[in-house]
């Protein structure tokens, strides 16, 4: 159980529920679960670069689909949290416009 001071010094009010709270977040080539329960991300990826070739000197007005495959790793830390977690993904263009 958390301690009602240590709520209000992190900036919780009274009564504010104790997490859950994301410790970690990555997008990996491979996640690993070893025997003793110990989480690895291998290769964090945060960036992916296309190569396009132009076709007659011009750049293609929009460029063909990038086909990736990566894991997701969330790491939460549950507190005195009851309730189930829950965890949503929202894809979003370059310039921040939300995509379906």
């Amino acid at each position: 159980m958390v301690d009602e001071s240590r709520r209000q010094e992190a900036g919780f009010g009274a009564g504010d529920w104790g997490g859950p709270y994301l410790a970690a977040a990555f997008l990996c080539e491979k996640v690993l679960i070893e025997q003793d329960g110990v989480q690895s991300a291998i290769r964090i990826v945060d960036r992916f670069f296309q190569n396009v070739t132009s076709i007659g000197g011009q750049v293609p007005a929009t460029m063909p689909p990038l086909a990736v495959s990566l894991q997701m790793l969330l790491i939460r830390r549950l507190d005195d949290y009851t309730r189930p977690p829950r965890a949503g993904l929202t894809r979003a263009e370059m310039h921040g416009v939300l995509l379906n």
